[in-house]
């Protein structure tokens, strides 16, 4: 039977988002889902509806929103060399989606975030993510739930899966001194976090920073992995300076070549800083993380590669 439950989610297509509607199905809601060309969305299932448009098109977004009971925000922009398109996307499309939200709608909305909000100097994405939350604390919704994951590693990610495919070569490369303390999420975890949000019954207005239990190093990844692939893994320090002259390099070559760009001087920023690692599982009960790296390496290779 149908979850009479009806959940708008925007970021389908990305991620982080494909795998929360991959959840949501499996749960039986009912899902809106916003992308920008219906011919290029490879989603089809009973349960989904497709509404065409962006964050920046109000009538789409009007029709997204209405009467659900449910808001995940998942989309926004992870790459560009200058602020305003950060502005433009995280900010201003949250605003937009919020504007969207009938003020006689009770519904909830859950926004996923970055735990870089709560170092806002950092960067310029970091910055903007701050300024989304504040968007939604703002606002005169009842209900809401903020959610900053850590680093989210899975099947189809593409920044991290680099990084463990090089171990498996038996290198690590490490930014700095590789002193970092940070925090890591399968977005399996996430994905299921997510979802308990909308079973809660209670008002609430939380901001959470969920991890998988597990606080790591660059030392306890090499360690971890060296098990997984079974064999040696050398840690190898890229420099501060060399990631500074790659970033600049990069906005350079952006510019002419119009592209955007991941690697920016405040994205080194962000992975020089010595901690990111989130508070835990505060206010979340009704969940625990399933999957920690030992797990969640094995989602993404398989025996026969793992050798």
């Amino acid at each position: 039977m149908s979850n009479t439950k009806e959940v708008a989610l925007t970021g389908a297509t990305g991620f982080i988002g494909s795998h929360i509607l991959n959840e949501l199905l499996a749960n039986d809601y009912r899902v809106r889902i916003l992308v920008r060309n219906a011919s290029n969305s490879k989603i089809n299932h009973p349960n989904v509806e497709v509404i065409v448009g962006d964050l920046h098109q109000q009538p789409s977004l009007n029709t997204l929103t209405s009467n659900v009971d449910f808001i995940i925000h998942c989309a926004g922009r992870v790459r560009s060399a200058n602020p305003e398109p950060f502005i433009h996307d995280n900010v201003t499309g949250t605003k937009n989606i919020l504007s969207s939200v009938s003020q006689t709608n009770n519904c909830k909305v859950i926004m996923i975030s970055s735990l870089s909000a709560r170092e806002p100097s950092i960067s310029d994405y970091a910055s903007s993510k701050l300024a989304s939350e504040s968007a939604l604390k703002q606002s005169n919704l009842k209900q809401w739930t903020i959610i900053r994951p850590p680093a989210v590693y899975g099947p189809g990610d593409t920044e991290l899966k680099p990084v463990f495919d090089w171990m498996k070569r038996g290198v690590l490369w490490v930014p700095g001194s590789a002193m970092q303390q940070f925090s890591l999420l399968h977005v399996d975890d996430l994905s299921r976090l997510v979802l308990s949000q909308l079973d809660l019954t209670t008002e609430s207005r939380n901001i959470i920073e969920p991890n998988d239990g597990n606080q790591y190093s660059w030392q306890k990844i090499q360690q971890i992995s060296e098990r997984f692939f079974h064999r040696k893994i050398r840690i190898i320090r890229i420099p501060e300076a060399v990631l500074s002259l790659a970033a600049h390099s990069n906005v350079l070559f952006s510019k002419i070549l119009n592209y955007s760009p991941m690697l920016t001087p405040g994205k080194v920023r962000e992975l020089l800083h010595d901690n990111w690692v989130s508070e835990g599982t505060p206010c979340m009960s009704h969940w625990t993380p399933k999957v920690d790296l030992k797990i969640g390496l094995g989602t993404l290779y398989s025996s026969n590669d793992a050798n």
